[in-house]
């Protein structure tokens, strides 16, 4: 751990997790900390608030977190062992979630309501 890391000694990538469930890292980013440039870093931690949210969300549906990119901005792939994995993403403090063909747009007080539908849709 250096000063620079945003890791807080709760690393879960080396137990198999694409994304650490303590700093919201990568495993590639964790891997490659010390070697990325001071603007990759700056990239990576003003990033690193939306993916703790979207492991929390992981967390409550049973599922495993996984970044991906689309028209160029970060997403949250939440992959789930017996249902179609679930595309996140917080934009101007609304959550946009995608799963199939259904697609929510909702405040983070209702995204509870939700968590029947994520979890049950195949």
């Amino acid at each position: 751990m250096t000063n620079d890391s945003p890791c807080i000694a709760l690393c879960s990538t080396a137990l198999g997790d694409s994304v650490c469930r303590g700093c919201a890292r990568t495993f590639v980013e964790v891997a490659n900390w010390c070697a990325l440039t001071p603007q990759q870093k700056i990239t990576i931690r003003a990033e690193l608030p939306e993916r703790h949210r979207w492991l929390k969300l992981a967390h409550a549906v049973g599922g495993m977190l996984d970044i991906c990119e689309e028209e160029g901005q970060p997403r949250g792939m939440i992959k789930l062992f017996d249902a179609e994995p679930i595309k996140v993403a917080v934009r101007d403090g609304r959550w946009q979630v995608w799963q199939g063909e259904q697609y929510w747009e909702l405040d983070e007080g209702e995204l509870p309501a939700i968590l029947p539908a994520l979890r049950g849709a195949k």
